[in-house]
């Protein structure tokens, strides 16, 4: 079992904190995207839409997609089961990992993508659109924060996938200047927890 990385990629840090939280340790080959790597023949037999992270397993079957990964490792590692473990416990963490992904971890990574210099030669920028994007990373703070009076992550059932995905998105958010608002005390408090989990050293740029 391989995974191909680019470790600055906010996606595949998302399955490096996973597997951190997990405690297992899979090999990996550092892809350098800033060449081309990820576009080269070799690499588009493992994932024909370029992207990284991409888990190769023994028998050569390739995985991409971070979620995906995060849910095959899961399932075939003992432990904590960050992806839940009953049908109740499934369904709820799969919708706030869903509510993370589309309302903190993709916002701030399109923030990024329109309206860093980084990106003016990869990306096709629209600036006007990383205020929208913006706004939709305080509106989803602002829900979060208000749903952690309630608990201390984001799934009554503990800490799972979903706090990982809001984690990174938050770390990615800050990268560009946007850091959750102070205001948001439960939410500061969450990030603070989550931050002191060993596992968090893999989301911090």
């Amino acid at each position: 079992m391989r995974l191909y990385v680019e470790s600055l990629a906010p996606n595949a840090r998302r399955v490096l904190m996973f597997l951190a939280e997990k405690g297992v340790d899979v090999p990996r080959v550092e892809i350098d995207v800033p060449h081309g790597e990820h576009r080269s023949a070799a690499f588009l037999e493992k994932n024909p839409f370029g992207q990284v992270p991409v888990l190769e397993l023994s028998d050569g079957t390739c995985i991409s997609e971070s979620i995906a990964i995060c849910r095959y490792l899961d399932e075939v590692n003992p432990g904590s089961a960050l992806f839940g473990t009953t049908a109740h416990t499934r369904a709820e963490i799969d919708m706030w990992q869903r509510r993370a992904e589309l309302g903190v971890f993709i916002p701030a990574v399109e923030l990024g993508h329109h309206s860093s210099p980084f990106f003016r030669e990869t990306v096709q920028q629209i600036p006007e659109w990383a205020p929208h994007c913006k706004a939709q990373l305080l509106r989803t703070w602002q829900i979060l924060d208000t749903e952690l009076a309630r608990r201390e992550t984001l799934s009554s059932s503990g800490f799972s996938v979903a706090d990982v995905t809001a984690f990174v998105g938050a770390e990615v958010a800050a990268l560009w200047g946007v850091a959750i608002p102070r205001e948001l005390e439960r939410l500061c408090a969450w990030q603070a927890r989550v931050g002191r989990r060993p596992s968090a050293a893999a989301a911090r740029y």
